[in-house]
This record gives C-alpha cells, structure tokens and sequence, in this order.
C-alpha cells in the first residue's frame, strides 16, 4: 500500500470515530432531558417515618371493636320475697305483692267467703272486652269453699288415684279457688273445651294471651311448667294479680313459683 492510501485510511477512520462519539453524546443527551422530564412530572411522594409505618402495620393487624351493648337488667333482678301474716303467704315480686298459695303455702280453713270484689269487677271487664272483638269467655268455677275443694279432692282421689289426683286438683286448703281471686274459664258455646287442654285452641284462649294481662290476670299453670307448679297444664285457669304485676309477670315468660326462687 502507498503512502497516499495509508493516509486517506486514517482520514477515513478518523472520520467514522468521531461520527460514533457525537452520535453517543447526543444520544446520552436526550435520556438525560427526558428523565428530568418525567422526574418533574411524577407526583411527589410523601416519606413516612418510622412511627407511622409501625402505626399503620398494627392497625392492619388489631381488630376493630366497637363497644359492647349493655344488657338490660333481669326483669326479676329485684328478687323475690316471701312473707306470712296471720296463716296467709304472700309473694313480692318486682316490688308488686301477690297472695301466694300452692301445695306448700296454704290459707286457713275459714279463709275466703266468695270472689274477691277486685277480682270480680276486673274479669268482667275482661269479659266485656272480648264481647266487644266477638267472642264469648265466661266463668265455668270460681270462688268454691275449704268443704268443697275437700268433696272435689276426695272424689278424684276415689275414682282416679291419689297419684294423678295430685296433678289436677288441690288438696283443700291449698287451691286458689278458695281466695276467691280465680277464675276457670270457657270459650263460646262449644262444650268440649270447657276444662280441657283444648280450650288452649280457641280464639278465646288466643285473646286471653294477648289481653289478660291488661286486666290483671295470669295464667296460672303455663304449659311446660308442671315441674314447678305441680300441676298439668291448665290453660282455661286464670289468676287475678292485679295489671302491674300481671303485666310484669309475663314479661318475664317464668311462672310465679320460678320468680319465687329469684
């Protein structure tokens, strides 16, 4: 090779070498303006600190509580409070007095002397009441005598056993009848419900439910509750206590002798 091709080689080559270095400045140039670019239109971020990283990782893992309701007090929570007074227990109950008498709580033999005029006036206003919405509760028993519960006792006791005479009828001296603040009640003309467990398939039985206890009265021996009680299941037997307590009482769904263990 002369020395003419030689030097027009270098020329050549020297050339190619400074189109390969503009071409990288050039190039280094525009990614550095378009990074600024983007680093100025990114929104900017705000650091978190330590603390407020920590605050957020453990609200992420506690629960979130809310405050527990409170319950209402048991509608018995004052107790109950059985007193005597002259051979005659009474029952407190919520603050309210009943005259308590069961198979262990009797009255004397010459207690009573017919229905309690309280008592009478409020059944009748009972009765008045169901008239009114169409239909038909009368007395089928009420005030009967120490001699008279004792001749009814008796003859169930001789025609049914001693056993199953002391689940439906009470030993003189310890019905309610004889306070004169009971009732045993019928429904319309249909007989067949008169002191049987059918009467609790009446509309008359299904009003009692509803209105007795504005009237006063309760139902005395509640289904299901023969174990407290000590009687089968009477639904036609209705028992004056006067509207506070008997309004009281059912709110509870406890019959008398469960609130007398309150």
């Amino acid at each position: 090779m002369t020395k003419k091709q030689k030097r027009r080689r270098r020329r050549v080559i020297a050339r190619i070498l400074l189109v390969v270095i503009f071409g990288g400045a050039v190039w280094l140039a525009v990614r550095g303006v378009s990074g600024l670019i983007a680093a100025r239109q990114a929104p900017a971020v705000p650091e978190q600190t330590q603390e407020a990283a920590e605050d957020t990782a453990a609200s992420a893992q506690q629960p979130v509580f809310t405050e527990p309701e409170q319950s209402a007090p048991a509608p018995y929570e004052k107790g109950a409070e059985i007193t005597e007074k002259d051979g005659v227990t009474y029952l407190t109950l919520n603050g309210y007095t009943m005259l308590y008498v069961n198979k262990q709580y009797s009255v004397p033999r010459d207690y009573g002397g017919g229905i309690d005029a309280e008592a009478g006036a409020a059944v009748q206003r009972l009765y008045d009441a169901a008239a009114a919405d169409g239909l038909t509760i009368y007395t089928v028993s009420g005030y009967r005598s120490y001699d008279t519960q004792k001749s009814i006792y008796e003859n169930y006791v001789a025609t049914k056993g001693q056993a199953y005479t002391d689940t439906i009828s009470a030993k003189p001296g310890t019905s309610e009848h004889q306070t004169g603040l009971a009732f045993d009640v019928g429904a319309g003309s249909d007989t067949s419900t008169v002191l049987s467990q059918r009467f609790a398939n009446t509309p008359e039985y299904a009003w009692l439910q509803e209105h007795m206890a504005e009237y006063g009265f309760i139902l005395r021996y509640p289904d299901g509750k023969t174990d407290w009680t000590g009687y089968a299941y009477e639904p036609w037997h209705i028992r004056y206590v006067g509207p506070e307590l008997a309004q009281y009482i059912r709110s509870t769904g406890l019959c008398v002798e469960e609130l007398a263990q309150a």
